[in-house]
């Protein structure tokens, strides 16, 4: 929780974002996420926060996520808590 309160508030928390595994690796995550910082945006959140795979941290990191914490594990997956301060879109995502 003391993590969470460093955060710029409010905090939008983004669950359970699945893409069906024939459309993974194309844009549809870029198209997803475009949308989700959009709309955090026009509604004036100040951090996004997710619970990312963790074999696929370097993509949630090249969208200006960063690691909360160490991952947990479910099943056969790893989560890790991350965290994106809207201040810290990068300027390249608004340009795409």
């Amino acid at each position: 929780p003391s993590v969470l309160a460093q955060l710029p508030a409010p905090l939008l928390e983004v669950r359970l974002l699945a893409i069906h595994p024939s459309h993974r690796n194309q844009m549809v995550l870029a198209g997803l996420l475009g949308g989700v910082l959009q709309s955090a945006r026009d509604e004036g959140y100040g951090s996004i926060i997710i619970s990312g795979v963790t074999i696929r941290i370097a993509m949630y990191e090249r969208f200006g996520f960063r690691l909360l914490g160490p991952a947990v594990a479910d099943g056969r997956a790893a989560f890790a808590p991350m965290a994106l301060r809207m201040s810290e879109v990068p300027d390249r995502i608004w340009r795409e």
